[in-house]
């Protein structure tokens, strides 16, 4: 109910705003507790309300209590979509009609309609009733206030109006109505079991208005014009047999009916007794003609009861059996146009004349009871004989055999005799009975064996026994059946024990069950013996240990059927098969009681060889035998292990809450998964559904000391009742989350699972999700093995689902929790505000926890715990402007995160418990791409000199622009045959420069933006004079070159050909030693190869897959390796590929920079094969071009000896970029991997930066 008042609240609180002048409210809202509402966000309750006016003043109290605004306040805004407006006139009371009907005699139903209950004033009120078509309007029983009217009255057979004139008081009028004959007679024709009668009025006043009555009134009418009914007479008559008394009542609605005769049709077995017959008491003679009997009942106006009796031919009680007599009367009148009203009666019939029955089963000494019933329906009969023929399959046992009568009683007047040679029972009476009497004797079974064996008879193998009775000329026959039941073994699972330490199954044995019945005691005059406990000899139990499973000798307990201990009476022998062998015969029933232990563990994680994430089932089976029959007797029992290898379940969400706290049960049983699946590091991946944000600070893992019980389902408090665990350490290492592609990783702490964890995180709902929505979430546990995935995780997975609902206000429902506001706008002019900027919110792990864009210059995070880091990162511009690099926090300049930080470039945010208001505010100012372009420097020199030939660089700063082409005069150079762009620089190459002519030539380069700029070269040639020592000046150079020494050493050739700027390589590799290392699922941290895989992924050259996985032993092809290659130099290519087979290819521009500076040679026929598998010697080959070295053979591997690139694999080798396996194998021609490819890759860039690198 408290919700509802809310709500209710709220909406009076809107409708007050907008019929007033009030721009702003303030609503208070306090938990239950009046503490963090985080957890009790569904029981809010408003605590007070301040509501300021659009003039700015504020009234003096608020309505309940006095808040802080800055810590107590939520801000609501309300907006109305129409325009509202409320009439505040006064309306008059309104005057009400109400009617009420029942029937008051017979068909006659009496109305009351009560008019101005209210007690206004009425002017002029006419009452209206509207007569229904099945009624007659009685006018002299019209009453108003119980006397007759004084306004006039008008019936005109449809409808009735009565004047009541100006009224202040309430006026009650009552009349009656009858039932048409019509529609009587309508309704009986049609079948109809009764006539609905709704009536209706109305009240006309007040200058033309109409009320009509409050809801119009049925009144049912039961057609009780003919019904039948008949009784039984068990009583015995002179005629030995029954009666049966059948009434018939007519017009009990007390109608108007004309001849009406009554024929009632007599069912087969029933006579008709004379002089039986009443008509409303007074004796009568019907007309009989067969079976039928005719009432003439004249001209009835009132009810007209019919009685007599029909006599039960007496055949029916010579047999047993069971008759159902149905009787129909038909009631007719003058003037019925169809064939009469139809009733009819049944009586049911039974005659229990001779039964045999088994009257019970003794388990323990195997008696069998059987009865006789005789003469149930007390008959007279001549003196009867019966006799009982014992099967052979039964022994009798003489002397058992008693006869009672009907009261219980020994009855003596007649004599038993059993036949030994017949085996047949008789007893014969001495006279006439005509009473009920009962015969009782016992027998046992034959055979033992199934008495003495686990058994269960069926229709086909109860015993059975068949007793004939014969009086006078009259013989019947009865046979009785008795099932029996027989447990000398059953076999239970008693459960599972959860220690750790013994894992135990324990194993329950009952042994002889029929011993727990007490032997049913002897009757006088028999033989005791045969009514004593069947002893089993021998017994011996033989329980089969399943495979996995130990048997522990010690844990075997004996009980008798009192459950007391017993010792000494069996003896245990064997391990894998048990014996229980019994010392001694039997006769009660006994307990064992052992336990197993779950020796093979495997049983935990797979079934059938099949991984197995739920419980599983041990089997166990016992056979027993003994010497009182030839059949063994095996049952088995099967214990249900409970096991989670990954278990998730949600919490019940509350009503009002906007988020759902999910619960992960990781190795329930506490075994080692490790070694189990051969696993060396675990990590668990649940990809979030849309409309779900990750709360990273809500990641915690409780570890358990031993096995756990997983519920079922989980409270809405969230209490497992697993009790607290110990909690384990977490950092940004285990968390791992990316909110726009949603996928949480958590990372297992040191890899291992050994024990039972809980893993336990929130989700939001983000803004864009509807209240009533419903989440379903997978998560799975993958794992690997020396960095090769081991597939475990389609196996080893789990979900749950739940909904949430709450209402729409705001950020209401997440809880006590703050937030970051971005704003965002041009640098030169601040009202001029941005939209389209991508910005992330990153945890203190650097997580990516939320991604938004601006929308008119601002957007929100939401969530935000108080005292936790946070990093802001604006990662997208808007259209033509660049990244912001001012930026201020509560409108202080701040600076970005320097390189290395955990969030890089970033704005690093802690908005504390004690900050008012609840939220940050940050703003950006972006700066508008400038359409300043320049490049530095304008002029150089190139010598044509062949020695001296060198290309020219150039660097471009374009401010946000890009390159469009590079012109001499009216020639436009090309792309990739005279000049190269790698990043802003650009590269003339020496081939072009040699074919222009001695002078000046300017290069004009063109932007997308700006203006065009000049790169002015001049180009000289001096050639040296023969014999001489030096070089000559040319005369053409502006300045001229040092003069060398003679005989001095030349400077060292750089480490890379022309084409590789290793300044570009230095910042690349400062750049990945500022990033963050990338984990995958199957590359541990403690692998030799984790280091250079990490490093090459931060350096950008090598990416992993989707699924988490990097797949280090993969091949790798062509393109893939060119690619590689191209981001670790830092190339880029704007022209075409010249091969054939790369044209549209995805690495086309990475193959033509490298075509660009040479590197890529490609085929004789014009291809390069890009997805063609890379052979470690074609790698060396590609590397061996980028640098400037010498080949040299060293013999240093012996399958390289003559091989095409066997220079360059040793001087690759001599340099430690590449090495061989230990016996002095290179395998050239083996497909490269991809860690191979990217390791050779790393240990060229580590030799050209002196080795400063360590990524091995």
């Amino acid at each position: 109910m408290r919700k509802y008042a809310k709500i209710l609240f709220m909406f009076l609180l809107v409708i007050v705003l907008l019929i007033s002048s009030i721009s702003n409210v303030l609503i208070t809202y306090v938990s239950a507790a009046s503490t963090d509402v985080t957890r009790e966000v569904a029981s809010q309750f408003i605590q007070s309300v301040d509501i300021r006016t659009k003039v700015g003043t504020m009234p003096g109290a608020t309505l309940i209590d006095t808040p802080d605004l800055e810590k107590d306040t939520v801000p609501l805004t309300f907006k109305a979509d129409q325009a509202f407006q409320a009439d505040l006139a006064l309306q008059p009371d309104k005057v009400t009609v109400q009617k009420n009907g029942a029937l008051v005699n017979g068909t006659d139903i009496g109305w009351t309609i009560t008019v101005n209950k209210e007690n206004v004033a009425v002017n002029n009120a006419v009452l209206v009733d509207m007569i229904p078509d099945s009624q007659i309007l009685n006018e002299l029983s019209i009453r108003v206030n119980g006397g007759l009217p004084t306004g006039s009255v008008i019936d005109n057979g449809s409808s009735l109006s009565i004047a009541l004139g100006n009224i202040t008081t309430q006026q009650v009028i009552t009349f009656t109505t009858s039932l048409k004959e019509t529609a009587l007679l309508a309704a009986l024709e049609a079948g109809d079991p009764s006539i609905p009668v709704r009536n209706t009025a109305y009240l006309e006043h007040d200058d033309n208005e109409t009320t009509n009555v409050d809801s119009p009134k049925t009144v049912t009418i039961p057609l009780n014009i003919l019904s039948t009914s008949g009784s039984y007479d068990a009583t015995t008559t002179v005629n030995n047999t029954k009666n049966i008394t059948w009434t018939i009542v007519v017009n009990e609605d007390e109608l108007a009916f004309n001849n009406a005769i009554i024929k009632d049709t007599l069912p087969a077995g029933l006579t008709y007794i004379a002089g039986t017959a009443t008509v409303n008491g007074t004796s009568v003679t019907p007309v009989t003609s067969g079976s039928e009997l005719t009432f003439n009942l004249g001209n009835i106006t009132n009810a007209v009861t019919i009685t007599y009796e029909t006599e039960i031919e007496p055949a029916r009680f010579q047999t047993n059996g069971s008759y159902n007599f149905t009787n129909e009367a038909v009631l007719t009148w003058d003037g019925l146009t169809g064939t009469g009203e139809e009733k009819n009666a049944s009586v049911g019939v039974g005659s229990n004349f001779f039964n045999k029955s088994g009257a019970g089963y003794n388990r323990a000494n195997g008696v069998i009871s059987w009865s006789i019933d005789i003469n149930s329906e007390n008959i007279n009969w001549a003196a009867p004989t019966i006799t009982d023929s014992i099967p052979s399959t039964q022994q009798y046992i003489q002397g058992s055999a008693r006869i009672v009568d009907h009261q219980g009683s020994a009855y003596a007047g007649g004599a038993f005799n059993y036949n030994t040679g017949t085996s047949t029972l008789r007893y014969t009476f001495g006279s006439a009975i005509n009473s009920r009497y009962t015969i009782t004797f016992d027998t046992k079974p034959a055979n033992t064996d199934n008495i003495t064996a686990n058994f269960i008879s069926s229709s086909s193998s109860h015993f059975s026994n068949t007793a004939s009775i014969s009086s006078g000329t009259i013989t019947r026959n009865s046979t009785g059946t008795q099932s029996y039941t027989s447990n000398v073994l059953k076999k239970d699972a008693e459960g599972y024990d959860l220690n750790v330490a013994g894992r135990k199954i324990t194993w329950k044995l009952t042994v002889n069950e029929n011993g727990a019945t007490t032997p049913s005691a002897p009757k006088a005059g028999t033989d005791p013996s045969l009514y004593a406990a069947i002893a089993l000899p021998n017994v011996s139990i033989v329980d089969t240990i399943p495979a996995g499973l130990t048997f522990i000798p010690s844990s075997v307990r004996v009980l008798d059927r009192n459950s007391n201990p017993v010792t000494g009476l069996v003896t245990v022998s064997g391990t894998d098969v048990v014996t229980f062998d019994f010392n001694s015969n039997i006769t009660e029933q006994y307990t064992i009681y052992f336990d197993t232990a779950i020796t093979d563990l495997s049983k935990f994680i797979s079934q059938n060889s099949t991984l197995n994430n739920g419980n599983f089932n041990v089997k166990n089976e016992a056979t027993l035998i003994h010497d009182k029959t030839t059949r063994s007797t095996t049952d088995s029992a099967t214990q249900t292990v409970s096991n989670h290898i990954v278990s998730k379940k949600g919490i019940p969400t509350t009503n009002g809450n906007k988020y759902i706290d999910w619960v992960v049960y990781l190795n329930s049983n506490a075994v080692n998964l490790n070694q189990l699946l051969d696993v060396d590091r675990f990590w668990l991946i649940d990809n979030l559904q849309a409309g779900l944000e990750l709360d990273t600070t809500s990641v915690e893992l409780i570890a358990y000391g031993g096995a756990i019980n997983v519920p079922d389902n989980l409270p809405a408090n969230g209490n497992d009742g697993l009790g607290a665990g110990t909690p384990v350490l977490l950092d940004g290492s285990h968390i791992v989350y990316d909110a726009t592609t949603r996928e949480f990783r958590f990372n297992i702490p040191n890899d291992t699972i050994d024990k039972a964890y809980k893993l336990s995180f929130r989700t939001y709902v983000t803004e864009t999700v509807a209240s009533g929505s419903r989440f379903s979430n997978m998560i799975n546990l993958f794992g690997s093995k020396d960095n090769v995935a081991v597939p475990i995780d389609g196996a080893y997975q789990s979900n749950d689902s739940r909904q949430v609902t709450f209402l729409e206000a705001g950020s209401m429902g997440y809880g006590n929790l703050g937030k970051f506001i971005v704003k965002q706008a041009d640098l030169d002019d601040n009202n001029v505000k941005l939209s389209g900027a991508t910005f992330a919110l990153y945890d203190q792990y650097a997580n990516k926890v939320q991604e938004k864009v601006t929308v008119n210059g601002e957007l929100e995070f939401n969530r935000i715990k108080y005292d936790l880091p946070y990093y802001v990162k604006e990662v997208a511009a808007p259209t033509g402007y660049l990244l912001s690099r001012n930026a201020s926090v509560d409108g202080t300049p701040t600076a970005v995160t320097p390189i290395g930080a955990v969030v890089e470039n970033a704005i690093p945010l802690t908005l504390t418990a004690s900050h008012t208001p609840k939220y940050l505010e940050l703003v950006f100012a972006n700066e508008e791409i400038s359409s300043t372009v320049f490049i530095s420097p304008v002029s150089v020199n190139f010598d044509k000199k062949v020695s001296a030939q060198a290309d020219v660089r150039t660097t471009m700063t374009l401010n946000g622009n890009t390159l469009t082409s590079v012109a001499n005069g009216l020639t436009l150079l090309t792309l990739g045959t005279d000049y190269t762009v790698v990043g802003n620089t650009v590269t003339i190459l020496k081939a072009y420069l040699a074919s222009q002519s001695v002078g000046t030539t300017n290069l004009i380069f063109t932007f997308s933006g700006g203006a065009t700029q000049t790169l002015a070269i001049t180009v000289s040639e001096a050639t040296p004079a023969p014999g001489s020592g030096s070089a000559s000046v040319p005369s053409s150079t502006p300045t001229p070159e040092p003069e060398k020494e003679i005989g001095s050493t030349p400077p060292p050739k750089p480490f890379y050909i022309d084409g590789v700027n290793m300044d570009v390589i230095k910042a690349l590799v400062a750049k990945a030693n500022s990033v963050p290392v990338v984990s995958f699922k199957d590359v541990p941290a403690i692998t030799p190869n984790a280091k250079a895989i990490g490093f090459a992924t931060k350096l950008g050259i090598i990416n992993g897959y989707d699924d988490g996985s990097f797949r280090a032993r993969a091949t790798i092809t062509r393109a893939e390796f060119a690619s590689m290659l191209v981001r670790a130099l830092g190339l880029t290519s704007e022209g075409y590929p010249e091969f054939k087979d790369t044209q549209g290819h995805w690495a086309a521009n990475a193959i033509a920079a490298l075509k660009t500076i040479d590197i890529a040679k490609g085929y004789l026929d014009g291809t390069f094969k890009p997805d063609q598998s890379i052979t470690r010697a074609e790698i060396v080959a590609m590397l061996s071009e980028v640098m400037n070295t010498s080949f040299v053979r060293n013999n240093k591997f012996k399958d390289v000896i003559g091989h095409w690139a066997e220079a360059e694999i040793g001087t690759l080798s001599d340099m430690g970029i590449v090495k061989g396996t230990p016996d002095g194998v290179f395998r050239p021609n083996a497909n490269a991997t991809r860690y191979e490819s990217l390791l050779m890759i790393l240990r060229m860039l580590n030799a050209s930066l002196d080795h400063s690198l360590n990524v091995e």
